[in-house]
């Protein structure tokens, strides 16, 4: 009964699939959320044997990757302008940065980064992502550097210490790319 009314409920949620195939000449398809969840040939889980290992209930043809590491487009691999000046200018800082859905929801992160590092009288760069809302709102000091992006592979290499949530999220963001492991 309960999976008839699960069912029922997202009965149009794969809709977009069902169009795409349509769109592609392929046909229907079975139920993306019920019926064919995973590939029958192969299952990727690209997420690191750190973070988790195979699972009973997973399909047997499953295989731990480890994390895709994406940091930008073609061409956008370098830091920001800003962002190398002040590196170039001092010691290596400490680097706080949030991953793909924790920087949509950073509340006051960056304002305790920022005090933080301030107390502790060492340079920091933080990583906002594109939300004005997770631009401190204090006035910084010349030893804290404000980016919206910086690739991680040109970035962590430069830093002291790196504070991240440890997210393991996939999507390009304000951070470049999921944590490495």
């Amino acid at each position: 009964m309960i999976r008839q009314v699960a069912r029922f409920v997202s009965r149009k949620w794969p809709q977009p699939i069902y169009d795409l195939r349509r769109e592609l000449g392929l046909p229907k398809g079975a139920n993306p959320l019920f019926d064919a969840k995973h590939s029958p040939h192969l299952v990727l889980a690209l997420f690191s044997r750190v973070l988790g290992v195979e699972q009973k209930d997973w399909p047997g043809n499953a295989l731990i990757t480890g994390f895709c590491f994406y940091d930008a487009d073609a061409g956008n691999a370098a830091l920001p302008a800003q962002l190398e000046k002040f590196l170039a200018a001092g010691e290596a800082p400490v680097v706080f940065t949030l991953g793909s859905a924790a920087v949509l929801a950073a509340g006051s992160f960056y304002e305790h980064s920022a005090r933080a590092a301030m107390r502790m009288g060492v340079r920091a760069v933080l990583l906002i992502g594109t939300d004005p809302r997770n631009r401190p709102q204090t006035e910084l000091p010349d030893s804290i550097c404000v980016a919206e992006y910086a690739p991680y592979s040109a970035l962590f290499g430069r830093a002291a210490l790196v504070v991240h949530q440890g997210g393991v999220g996939r999507r390009r963001n304000a951070c470049g790319r999921a944590n490495r492991c």
